[in-house]
């Protein structure tokens, strides 16, 4: 019904809907729309940077289904979301690829590297990723970037937003100490949705400081 609506109306929009979604659970809708919420309050202060913008958003599920359909490298995990952020100054235009994780505490923080089930686990996954797979993707060629933008991809980012700031200091704890270093952010829903633009301020730890960090910073270094 939907299709043909958009059909008959010659509306450009992409039909993303299929039968997985009717396997949704609550719990799964709440996480997708905490994800929602985060990537809005991004795009929104990203918006209001100067040599920033936000060209390309994927949520979970479509990820997923690269992965599925063998069009990118990230098949041992899958991000909550997926931004790329164009930055561009006088010395050239650099592509960041900016990975959310939204924790809901609904999965353990550490049962073993290898559970596929533990925070622990799935940013040793991330580690192995940025480290040796990230450039040669096909990723960014199957998003459409040309050989040339993808050249100018920078140091991607993780941002992890946890419920609690106690509960996104025992995450940074755990994925420190799987070498998680610069590249992963820390915070928590308070700091994050403070004030519009909240996200971009010094609200955020990397594993390795205590030291508050600015996410706009970090995207212009």
């Amino acid at each position: 019904m939907v299709r043909s609506l958009i059909e008959e109306q010659e509306l450009d929009v992409a039909v993303r809907w299929t039968s997985r979604f009717q396997q949704l659970t609550d719990q799964n809708i709440a996480h997708e729309l905490e994800v929602t919420d985060a990537a809005i309050a991004f795009r929104r202060a990203i918006a209001e940077a100067d040599g920033l913008s936000v060209i390309l958003w994927r949520d979970d599920q479509q990820l997923r289904t690269m992965a599925r359909n063998g069009e990118t490298l990230m098949t041992a995990f899958t991000p909550d979301g997926l931004c790329l952020v164009e930055r561009v100054t006088a010395v050239g235009t650099t592509l960041i690829p900016v990975f959310f994780e939204v924790d809901r505490k609904t999965e353990t923080i550490r049962s073993g590297s290898g559970s596929a089930r533990s925070w622990k686990g799935k940013m040793a996954r991330y580690s192995q990723y940025l480290a040796a797979m990230i450039a040669r993707d096909p990723l960014w060629k199957n998003l459409g970037l040309a050989p040339d933008e993808i050249k100018t991809l920078g140091t991607a980012r993780v941002l992890a937003i946890a419920p609690t700031m106690g509960r996104a200091t025992r995450l940074r704890e755990a994925t420190k100490e799987v070498n998680g270093r610069t590249a992963y952010l820390f915070s928590h829903k308070d700091a994050v949705y403070d004030h519009p633009g909240a996200i971009l301020e010094a609200i955020w730890r990397h594993p390795v400081s205590d030291d508050p960090v600015s996410l706009e910073a970090k995207l212009r270094s």
